[in-house]
């Protein structure tokens, strides 16, 4: 049969060939004192590869890393799929049981990790028990550099776009973490739809503050490479080190800084949704600017129309007011969750993908997030959005940050308890909050307790409404302020 001139099946990591070709001697990876032309980091990521395949990877095998924000693990995004392996990047802040769970369950052969992590990584294997090969980058005890430099450059063909490409576990408030499976095709296009979104172009620099294990960095690791900008890879969330490079590569007295208002999820890729800017909004007073860029906006440029359903599957009315539950469809959607089908049945019972995010249309066609399903406070048969009671709240000076539950009421059945973290300095008290609050909302909207104290967080930040709602249960919480029945 005749080769078919008019195919190519779709994977991110053909951003990197092209980038070799076109920019090879531009500088495409910064990593402190490392550096790496185009032409360079390929041909490291194709060794790389070769290294995998010379340890017996075969096509299929999932390979764990374990790494900061750094040229390993942006390697690991061309070369593990080069060797025509599944790349599972893992939490670098999740703990060795957490870690030994997703190396069982993803079947993981390899774990390639950055010296830092050397004995939680040692400790994962040992506790997955299931024969995985912990393997050190960087330090004293490198292993993978010698194997990098003997080893011949090898790119394993991809047949099927649709094929898989990476594992993200989710970090979720409850429960274990689910394994996203993500293709190629899929993640070929949400990077040229980051790209084309943020105006990359091959004078940028991306600088990494965004973890790439996170949704593999919303598919940056090839967006940016898509466009032969440059990556600039920073090892740790350093405030004096970000502004100065802030300064230095980006010319931010220049450029200025505009904020760009995304949505997504692990299972769609990162951002499915985008708060499309019109210019004409431009003119409008500040206040209303406002709260047009804080909706969620619509699909992205490779995406489907975002859908807000009933609990029927129905569209419903696009008046800023009726609630339903966030669909989503698409290129940019998971192919389900690894090893896991009735929770991918559940999530798709259709052919739309629910996100358990509640929120409501615009007119225009913008979504507006509302709430979690699992959040939304039912206080005697009226719906109360957590967020909207949190969104009145922080408007107050001395509020840093508040996340509102469902406590238990005899008499209502459920009532809005927040809690709140306070800016360092300042002062207030629960009596206060809730009279700033009665302001703001209608009266069975307004918090009856604030509890002031630090916010537990997962490893990816998300606020644990699980454990706020489970120390109001066990009724270990006092009030900082109280509203009469």
């Amino acid at each position: 049969m005749q080769p078919a001139f008019n195919y190519e099946a779709l994977t991110p990591t053909a951003f990197l060939a092209r980038a070799a070709v076109v920019f090879p001697d531009r500088v495409g990876v910064v990593d402190g004192e490392r550096r790496f032309t185009y032409a360079e980091f390929h041909d490291r990521c194709l060794r790389m590869a070769g290294a995998l395949r010379e340890l017996g990877v075969a096509p299929g095998e999932r390979i764990a890393v374990l790494a900061p924000n750094t040229h390993l693990l942006l390697a690991a995004h061309y070369a593990v799929p080069f060797a025509g392996a599944v790349l599972v990047a893992l939490n670098t802040r999740i703990t060795a049981t957490d870690i030994a769970y997703i190396l069982r369950h993803a079947g993981a052969k390899l774990l390639i990790h950055d010296a830092s992590f050397a004995q939680t990584a040692h400790e994962a294997c040992a506790q997955a028990r299931s024969g995985v090969r912990a393997l050190c980058a960087g330090g004293a005890d490198d292993e993978l550099e010698a194997m990098i430099a003997a080893a011949s450059p090898f790119r394993h063909p991809i047949g099927d776009e649709r094929s898989l490409l990476a594992i993200n576990y989710t970090s979720g408030t409850t429960g274990r973490p689910k394994g996203v499976m993500y293709h190629h095709r899929g993640a070929y296009l949400q990077a040229l739809a980051m790209a084309l979104h943020t105006g990359i172009t091959s004078d940028s620099v991306y600088l990494w503050t965004l973890p790439m294990f996170h949704c593999n960095g919303w598919c940056f690791p090839w967006a940016v490479t898509a466009m032969g900008g440059m990556h600039l890879c920073l090892r740790k969330v350093d405030a004096p080190a970000i502004w100065r490079h802030l300064r230095e590569s980006e010319r931010m007295a220049l450029l200025g800084l505009d904020v760009m208002h995304l949505y997504g999820l692990t299972e769609t890729y990162g951002p499915a949704g985008i708060c499309e800017w019109r210019s004409e909004w431009s003119g409008l007073r500040i206040e209303q600017q406002a709260r047009l860029k804080a909706r969620q906006g619509v699909a992205n440029a490779i995406g489907e129309t975002i859908r807000v359903v009933d609990a029927d599957g129905r569209d419903v009315p696009a008046d800023a007011e009726t609630m339903g539950e966030i669909a989503i469809r698409g290129n940019n959607v998971m192919l389900g969750y690894y090893q896991d089908e009735a929770a991918t049945r559940k999530a798709c019972p259709d052919g739309w993908f629910r996100t358990g995010d509640l929120g409501v249309l615009h007119p225009d066609g913008y979504v507006e997030l509302r709430d979690r399903a699992k959040d939304i406070i039912i206080s005697g048969g009226e719906n109360i959005s957590s967020v909207e009671v949190e969104q009145a709240l922080t408007q107050h000076p001395a509020v840093l940050e508040v996340a509102v539950v469902a406590a238990p009421d005899e008499k209502w059945g459920e009532v809005p308890v927040a809690f709140v973290a306070l800016k360092e300095g300042t002062a207030a008290s629960g009596d206060e909050l809730i009279g700033h609050a009665r302001t703001r909302l209608a009266r069975f909207k307004v918090p009856k307790r604030v509890v002031f104290g630090a916010l537990p967080k997962t490893s990816t930040g998300k606020v644990q409404k699980n454990a706020l709602r489970e120390r109001l249960r066990a009724g270990h919480e006092t009030t900082g302020g109280a509203l009469p029945d």
